[in-house]
């Protein structure tokens, strides 16, 4: 039984679809910009060599879904995980998983993570 469910689980991690849900790595960098006080993440690391700023969200309007007040909350922990060098996942959810996290589009074309985990080791 167990050499079952570990054989299906190695199934799901490997396929494509379900690993693309996920991005790891660490910051390299953040900004915020002074056109709508954008929020910027820079990582060679977690986006599979691609270092091209992404626009998470911004603090002044509702950018991808993110309220102001959600990104604030966002922003105090991506400036925490870069100060301690702590791994980050984005999971991006079930329903965006079309494109690796080196294929994923930048800037204001950028899709919004469901949620933001911090990696302790």
């Amino acid at each position: 039984m167990n050499k079952k469910i570990i054989v299906l689980f190695s199934a799901l991690v490997a396929s494509s679809s379900w690993a693309d849900r996920f991005c790891y790595g660490e910051l390299d960098r953040i900004g915020v910009g002074q056109w709508n006080e954008s929020v910027y993440i820079y990582s060679s690391d977690l986006f599979g060599g691609n270092n091209d700023g992404r626009t998470l969200c911004s603090l002044s309007q509702t950018h991808n879904g993110i309220s102001p007040s959600f990104c604030e909350k966002w922003l105090s922990f991506l400036t925490t995980s870069l100060h301690s060098k702590a791994k980050l996942e984005f999971d991006y959810g079930k329903d965006n998983t079309e494109k690796a996290c080196n294929e994923r589009l930048t800037w204001d074309s950028y899709i919004a993570p469901m949620q933001i985990k911090l990696i302790v080791e």
